[in-house]
């Protein structure tokens, strides 16, 4: 391997998630910048279960360690990622850094997967961090360490989660309790937003005056129930887990509403089952298209939503301009259109 002296490293530090699908902006050819895009392929040939690409990226040598302590060879890795009973849905990095000091780069990064492994849907969150060196062909990952119970100063503590032994249901809302359900689910959305939106602490005041919060959950069953919209309560053990709604627009489509899972109830897959169960819900109503709109920091909302079909759109409600340009707007063509 070529060598040099150990001179002053350069670091890169990114906001912006790296996922495995869809395209990257053009880079400078800095290392840090081309250890990024490395990763990034790296993380598209393990969704795509492109082993090829990846033993070319990965070092003859490679050392991965598992969370569980487990210490995979290259063939070992390659082989447990594409040839077994695992299979990639999404994975987005946050808080991305990288060092690079001559030869050698590390590479640091909050990791969420999203994988099925014998039938389950599992969700882990991880601290990541890859060692990458300079080969002839460019970079390579000589190794790499997924660590669970890590704290994050936005999220506060991330755990490896696993979906197996639970029993859940999906249900209409009809009496007042399950409304209440609803109503404090939407109560503790509110306050985890103004967590992830701390750098811009009026935005969720601001849009929660415009979109009228508290006269909304004054009212709920006249704001959701029939005949203006539906919402669906997800139960675990016979306690509610999450929730979500639509609304109609009354032009032909309805608006996706108040979709939240609490961090103490996620990796069972169970946001992912109530987007899918409110679609078919929608679709079997008639409505021929569902909108919705999210924040540009619900990153993991915005990755769901991309694998389900949802495709940005023109903004559809008319917010003051200093809330708009923190939103994104999406809509998905139903069945029924």
């Amino acid at each position: 391997m070529k060598t040099q002296p150990l001179g002053r490293p350069s670091a890169v530090r990114c906001g912006t998630p790296l996922r495995r699908s869809g395209t990257i902006e053009r880079m400078t050819t800095t290392d840090a910048q081309q250890v990024l895009e490395a990763a990034k392929r790296r993380a598209d040939a393990l969704a795509a279960g492109d082993a090829h690409t990846l033993r070319q990226l990965m070092h003859p040598a490679l050392q991965w360690t598992t969370f569980k302590g487990e210490v995979l060879s290259l063939d070992q890795y390659i082989e447990g990622n594409t040839g077994g009973a695992l299979v990639w849905r999404s994975q987005r990095l946050d808080d991305r850094r990288v060092v690079v000091v001559g030869d050698t780069a590390v590479l640091t990064a909050l990791v969420t997967d999203e994988v099925q492994k014998d039938g389950h849907e599992l969700t882990f969150s991880l601290r990541l961090t890859q060692t990458w060196v300079r080969a002839s062909s460019g970079w390579q990952c000589l190794a790499g360490h997924a660590g669970p119970e890590v704290g994050d100063s936005r999220q506060g503590p991330v755990r490896v989660r696993h979906a197996f032994s639970m029993e859940e249901q999906i249900v209409v809302a009809t009496t007042p309790e399950q409304y209440a359900e609803f109503g404090a689910l939407i109560r503790e959305y509110w306050s985890w937003l103004h967590v992830r939106y701390a750098e811009v602490p009026e935005l969720m005041d601001d849009v929660a005056a415009h979109q009228g919060l508290e006269e909304e959950l004054a009212a709920l069953p006249a704001r959701y129930g029939p005949p203006e919209g539906k919402v669906l309560l997800a139960l675990r053990d016979g306690q509610v887990v999450g929730g979500v709604a639509y609304r109609d627009l009354h032009d032909g489509s309805c608006e996706m509403k108040r979709l939240f899972v609490p961090d103490r109830n996620q990796g069972h897959g169970t946001g992912r089952s109530l987007c899918r169960a409110l679609i078919d819900l929608a679709t079997s109503d008639g409505y021929a298209l569902m909108r919705l709109d999210t924040g540009y920091e619900n990153t993991e909302a915005l990755a769901m939503y991309a694998s389900l079909g949802f495709r940005e759109c023109p903004p559809y409600h008319d917010y003051p301009d200093h809330v708009q340009k923190h939103l994104r707007f999406l809509q998905r063509v139903l069945a029924a259109g």
